[in-house]
């Protein structure tokens, strides 16, 4: 009988480990998270241009911890995460566009959305995409 629990209590946590049921951290810890790239154009508005966008599509989902100490609020715990935007600066789009639609790894920090120009709860501003 003690063998037989201890079996199912080995099985659990080592699944639970797998499956990713450790949260990540809002910045400015660092994150790499695994995924696919993949490009998104916002129609403009009048008198604005149009906005593109890149987006993370996870291989596994995560969940981000609240951010207790967060003064804005925006920072709030997100379950099953699958998508993410990725802030990037214009020399970062130049220096990745032929990673677009493959499967890279991506290092940088989790942020809230918290504007109108913010497509996903939780977004990457990127640090590094290998």
């Amino acid at each position: 009988m003690k063998i037989r629990f201890l079996t199912f209590l080995l099985i659990f946590l080592t699944s639970s480990v797998a499956l990713g049921n450790e949260c990540l951290e809002y910045g400015p810890a660092k994150v790499q998270l695994k995924g696919k790239i993949s490009r998104s154009e916002n129609p403009a508005a009048k008198g604005d241009r149009k906005e593109v966008m890149w987006f993370l599509s996870l291989e596994r989902p995560v969940c981000v911890k609240a951010n207790q100490k967060d003064p804005t609020g925006f920072e709030v715990e997100e379950k099953n995460v699958t998508d993410l935007q990725m802030a990037l600066t214009p020399e970062q789009y130049k220096e990745y566009k032929n990673l677009l639609g493959k499967s890279i790894t991506v290092s940088g920090e989790l942020f809230h959305e918290h504007t109108a120009h913010h497509h996903t709860k939780v977004l990457i501003g990127v640090s590094k995409i290998e």
